[in-house]
Formats: structure tokens, C-alpha cells, sequence
């Protein structure tokens, strides 16, 4: 499970955003640790999301997950007898909050011309 873009946790069955080229870092990492002077550059803030990734735990007699403690402690998911949403759409499953997602859908309908024009050339560009 990864933070989402826009909010809320993806869960990522297979790949990890970024893909090979993360994976890359994180084993160069391995070898030469980071100085403290490179705190602020793009590869520590690489790390930091890396690090902030959790293992969700599927029950096999029913569908259920269980939402990882740190991940609900930090606030971004939900606490048992809390509403979460999901967003499910090919092979992307994402879990929010239900208050967040409230907050997500309204800035999306805030400016729903602009997103269906940038969706359309998205669309087009796959």
C-alpha cells in the first residue's frame, strides 16, 4: 500500500510506483548510504514515500482487508467503525477516508471542464 497521488492509499498488487528505476536507488542505497547534507534532494524525498508504504492483509473467508495500524494512526485510513471509500477501476484499488474523499470529489467537481479536457487528452495519449 502507497499514499495516493490525490489522497487516500493505493493498493498495489504487483509494482511499485516508479517502477525498476526506484528499485534501482533503493539497492544503490544499499551500498551508499545518503549523507546528511543531501536531506533535501529528490532522492531522500524518494525514501521518505518508500518508506511510508505498509503491507495489507486480505482475509480469505470474506472481503476484508485490514487497514495498516500505521497507516490509521497517521490518519490516512480509517479506524475500525470509521466509513472508508473505495475507488476500484481496472487494476487500481484505492482506500480513503470517506471525509478526504468528500473533500476530493469537490475540488473535482470545482473544476470538472478543465479535468474532462485534460481526461480526453490523457485519453487520447495513452
Amino acid at each position: 500500500m502507497y499514499l495516493g497521488r490525490y489522497g487516500g492509499v493505493q493498493v498495489m498488487h504487483d509494482s511499485i510506483p516508479g517502477g525498476k528505476e526506484a528499485q534501482q536507488i533503493i539497492s544503490s542505497i544499499q551500498d551508499s548510504p545518503p549523507k546528511a547534507e543531501e536531506s533535501g534532494t529528490d532522492l531522500m524525498r524518494l525514501m521518505r514515500y518508500q518508506l511510508t508504504r505498509c503491507e495489507a492483509v486480505f482475509g480469505e473467508d470474506r472481503f476484508g482487508i485490514v487497514l495498516p495500524r500505521e497507516f490509521r494512526d497517521m490518519g490516512l485510513l480509517p479506524n475500525q467503525g470509521e466509513v472508508a471509500a473505495l475507488l476500484i477501476v481496472g487494476k487500481i484499488l484505492e482506500i480513503w477516508r470517506a471525509d478526504k474523499w468528500v473533500e476530493h470529489i469537490r475540488a473535482v467537481r470545482g473544476s470538472l471542464p478543465e479535468t474532462i479536457g485534460r481526461a480526453l487528452d490523457e485519453l487520447e495519449n495513452r
